[in-house]
């Protein structure tokens, strides 16, 4: 059985997510700062508008400006965000999911559905920052000002993904650039990757994180690469900002630091993150050897941590440093908000009693009798006949493509050792 999700998976996923985004996907905000950045349309050092798009450090917008100066039209640079997300979303949330099931066409048909439903994303999304990339490209238009966070829950996303399908450089890649996307959540999700091999070293040694911590350093060399532009590029501060006029805003005018805790959130945000940590532990506990394992316990340090802070900053704000009351830590919730329906999804398919597994007829071996019930007509090899699936008695039906049906073993069970995480195994019915 594969443990790794192959590349055509990611790429194919990838593909046909950008594909049906383009119907949905309209102008996003991050063209001006390209149209900015390229000198196409130009401001004073000293103006407003030149303060936001040069000192504002993110890679979408240098995407962008890099696409319009090899002379892409700025129409589809307009889009090509929104476009990009969504096919990243995509792959990530199908290797998620071939993690837990193991089955690349399952999870590339629950990644597309996952996407465009966006399934369970609004319960377990920040009351303060909605996951409005998660939430279904059927919903309606996607990204313009939100376009920046989609990209971050996007790229999040692929990394856990990464994580489930064996793929830890990628997923240490992707959460390194991440930094330069969104450096607030990148240094969040860096942050969790980083806690990972801590916990490998000192309390789950079965943690698969091999190839991490290399993909961390390469990710996070091409976010500075991405920083020594942006350093280059930037123009001169006018000024300190005023600290009455920034109170003022944050309570006036900033609808996500200022939005209040309702006791509506509090319970859907207390118990669906309470209900995913406590399913995670439980699958860490059991199954900590598997590939699956290591994003499944990133999912459990990301709900944890996100929810502690979010919390904190509504509760009592007056103990937590400015940094941090800025950084707007409730948007940490949309970290795990992307993945929690997909992550259930797959669970729910690799419990599932049964799977079809399709082989072709020309694939499957001739039955071996046992030479004390062989009988003389079945002793001759042309006179054997192929072995049929299950129970069938009609050869005719089996002459084209075979379905074979397979039951899988417990995702986890204990053993003498401890919690240990039992291997999967498909076993056939019937013979082949």
């Amino acid at each position: 059985m594969q443990n790794r999700a192959s590349a055509w998976l990611i790429v194919v996923s990838a593909v046909v997510g950008s594909i049906i985004a383009i119907p949905v996907s309209g102008e996003q905000i991050s063209i001006d700062g390209a149209l900015a950045l390229t000198g196409t349309v130009k401001y004073a050092p000293d103006q407003y508008m030149a303060q936001f798009h040069f000192l504002w450090w993110t890679a979408v917008n240098q995407l962008c400006a890099a696409l319009l100066w090899l002379g892409i039209k700025q129409s589809i640079v307009a889009v090509a965000p929104a476009v990009i997300a969504i096919g990243i979303l995509t792959s990530g949330l199908a290797m998620l999911i071939f993690g837990l099931t193991k089955n690349p066409v399952i999870s590339f048909l629950a990644a597309i559905f996952c996407v465009c439903t966006g399934t369970l994303t609004p319960l377990f999304s920040s009351p303060d920052f909605g996951a409005y990339g998660g939430r279904g490209i059927l919903s309606g238009p996607i990204g313009y000002s939100a376009i920046y966070g989609m990209s971050a829950g996007a790229l999040s996303s692929f990394s856990i993904g990464a994580l489930s399908a064996g793929r830890n450089t990628l997923g240490g890649i992707s959460a390194g650039i991440l930094i330069s996307v969104h450096p607030v959540m990148g240094a969040f999700v860096v942050g969790m990757m980083l806690a990972l091999l801590v916990l490998k070293n000192l309390v789950i040694n079965d943690l698969s994180t091999k190839g991490l911590a290399k993909g961390l350093l390469i990710g996070c060399a091409l976010s500075a690469l991405s920083f020594a532009v942006f350093w280059i590029m930037k123009v001169p501060s006018i000024g300190e900002v005023d600290q009455q006029d920034f109170a003022t805003y944050l309570k006036v005018w900033d609808s996500h630091r200022a939005t209040a805790m309702t006791l509506h959130n509090t319970i859907r945000v207390l118990v669906g993150t309470l209900l995913l940590f406590l399913m995670c532990v439980v699958m860490v506990a059991f199954s900590a050897g598997q590939s699956w394992a290591t994003a499944v316990t990133f999912i459990a340090l990301s709900t944890a941590t996100s929810t502690f802070l979010y919390f904190s900053v509504h509760l009592i704000p007056q103990l937590l440093p400015q940094f941090v009351i800025r950084a707007i830590p409730g948007r940490f919730l949309d970290v795990h908000a992307y993945v929690a329906g997909p992550f259930l999804i797959g669970f729910a398919l690799s419990l599932s009693p049964y799977f079809f597994k399709l082989s072709k007829a020309s694939q499957a071996k001739p039955s071996q009798a046992k030479p004390s019930q062989a009988k003389p007509s079945q002793a001759k090899p042309s006179q054997a006949k192929p072995s049929l699936p299950m129970s069938c008695s009609r050869p005719s039906c089996c002459s084209g493509p075979r379905f074979y049906l397979v039951r899988p073993a417990p995702i986890w069970a204990p053993s003498k050792s401890g919690f240990q995480r039992t291997v999967t195994t498909m076993t056939h019915f019937g013979k082949k």
